[in-house]
């Protein structure tokens, strides 16, 4: 559980920069965080779905504009279709 506290630490840390985007900010975690952090498959299932399900949609958005709402709203659609 450890993990996924430092990734929410990591977003809240970061959310402050004005300026970064979601899609950045994934490639940096996936590089900078995951990819040293855990098994390559565990990487590679990180990689796959982040790009696959996130990254189309909030690629753009400020990081700072991103919300749990929106969120779930995504994930809702995403189980729906």
């Amino acid at each position: 559980m450890q993990k996924g506290k430092d990734f929410i630490e990591t977003l809240n840390q970061t959310a402050s920069d004005e300026k970064l985007t979601v899609g950045n900010w994934i490639v940096n975690w996936l590089q900078n965080y995951a990819k040293p952090n855990v098994r390559p498959r565990t990487y590679e299932k990180y990689s796959g779905c982040l790009k696959a399900y996130i990254l189309p949609r909030y690629e753009n958005v400020l990081l700072g504009d991103l919300n749990a709402a929106d969120l779930q709203k995504h994930f809702n659609h995403l189980l729906e279709s």
